[in-house]
């Protein structure tokens, strides 16, 4: 949500509007504007935290699944790259040079 910006109902919307967070920490609508920094804070112009947000339920459970369909595709990858490099291992050893 880094980069977002607090809504006067305290919903964080992504570029697209949909709803990504919400505000859990500070009122939403002195905060309305103020840009969300690293892990959800938001600070004011002093530097000190006047709010936190959250992502909400829907979106962390969106990023979780993409986050498993990556590892997955990774993990594929990987095992498919130890088979090629398996089979290459033992073509050398069986070789006659």
């Amino acid at each position: 949500m880094k980069g977002l910006e607090v809504q006067e109902d305290g919903k964080i919307l992504d570029k697209d509007g949909n709803q990504v967070g919400q505000l859990v920490e500070g009122d939403a609508e002195d905060l309305a504007g103020y840009t969300i920094g690293d892990d959800g804070e938001i600070l004011d112009d002093d530097g000190d935290l006047v709010g936190r947000c959250e992502v909400t339920p829907e979106k962390a459970q969106e990023l979780a699944e993409q986050a498993e369909g990556r590892l997955k595709m990774l993990l594929t990858d990987s095992n498919r790259s130890y088979q090629v490099l398996k089979f290459s291992r033992a073509s050398t050893a069986n070789a006659d040079w």
